[in-house]
């Protein structure tokens, strides 16, 4: 069937989001596949850029370290297009400028009765594409994830990430989102 947009949003940073819900096929490079969850994502086109960030650092840094906290995303849906929901403490992130490097990523996503609390730290900035995410108070042993975030803004006045975390033992548990 034909995939429809929803959970559609934004924030004054010029962060857009939504997901492709109903199942969708994509083609990788000649690979066909069939996806029966939705696909979450994330755009901007107010993306901090790399010489922005060696100016930032360059002329300081933003002093100390910079806390960055859940604005608004899409509602996280699991392995089937359920709907998830973001724990207590949803998504945090804390960046240093002048080491270059994610203190410290987490997401926190409650699906059904299994809690997937994972996180990453010391991420430089050039790994922020993709980074794998590790237990950080699951409440089963197998959990995995990955997520990507990339800075928005002239400042770095924000963040933009995607996430998908999971209970390997169970694949249909878990959630993905963006925001």
């Amino acid at each position: 069937g034909a995939a429809g947009i929803t959970d559609i949003g934004g924030s004054v940073l010029g962060v857009n989001w939504g997901r492709w819900a109903d199942g969708y096929t994509y083609n990788n490079n000649g690979n066909i596949t069939q996806n029966i969850s939705d696909m979450h994502y994330v755009y901007s086109e107010n993306l901090t850029t790399p010489a922005e960030l060696l100016q930032i650092a360059a002329l300081g840094g933003l002093v100390g370290n910079v806390d960055y906290n859940y604005a608004g995303g899409t509602t996280p849906t699991n392995m089937a297009g359920q709907a998830a929901q973001l724990g207590p403490t949803q998504i945090q992130a804390q960046a240093d400028f002048l080491a270059g490097q994610l203190n410290y990523y987490k997401v926190h996503v409650i699906d059904r009765a299994t809690s997937l609390k994972m996180g990453a730290t010391n991420v430089s900035f050039s790994d922020m594409r993709e980074f794998q995410l590790q237990n950080d108070g699951c409440s089963v042993a197998s959990c995995v994830g990955q997520a990507s975030a990339v800075f928005i803004g002239q400042k770095a006045e924000g963040i933009a990430t995607t996430y998908s975390v999971m209970d390997a033992a169970q694949p249909g548990v878990g959630g993905n989102g963006a925001g």
